[in-house]
C-alpha cells in the first residue's frame, strides 16, 4: 500500500517515527489518513507525543489546545489539565456555564 506521506511503499517508516507512533500501511485504522479532514494545530509543547505526532491531525483527531484559565498554557488532547498553570478545563467551564445562568 502506497504510504499517506511520501506517497511510496516504505510501509510507514518514512517519519522516522517510532514504530508505535508512525501508523502502519497494514493497520486497519489507515485509512483515516486519507479521510480528508485535517485538523489545525493551535498549540506546540516539545516532548509532547500528541503535538508531535502528524498523524493525529491528519486522521482529524482532537488536538492540543491553549488553557482557558491562563490563556497561553498547554492543555493535552488527552486530558483536561493545562501543563502550566495546573488549572482544570471542567473545572474552567463549570464556572462559564455558572456565569451565563446570572
Amino acid at each position: 500500500m502506497t504510504c499517506h506521506w511520501c506517497q511510496e511503499d516504505c510501509g510507514g517508516t518514512c517519519l522516522g517515527l517510532t514504530a508505535s507512533t508512525q501508523m502502519r500501511t497494514d493497520d486497519p485504522a489507515y485509512f483515516l489518513l486519507a479521510g480528508g479532514h485535517v485538523s489545525t494545530p493551535t498549540v506546540y509543547r516539545e516532548g509532547c507525543y500528541i503535538c508531535n505526532d502528524p498523524e493525529f491531525a491528519q486522521m482529524g483527531l482532537p488536538l492540543c489546545r491553549f488553557c482557558d484559565a491562563c490563556k497561553t498554557g498547554h492543555v493535552p488532547a488527552d486530558d483536561d489539565i493545562c501543563d502550566d498553570c495546573g488549572a482544570s478545563g471542567y473545572e474552567e467551564w463549570c464556572k462559564q456555564q455558572e456565569a451565563l445562568k446570572k
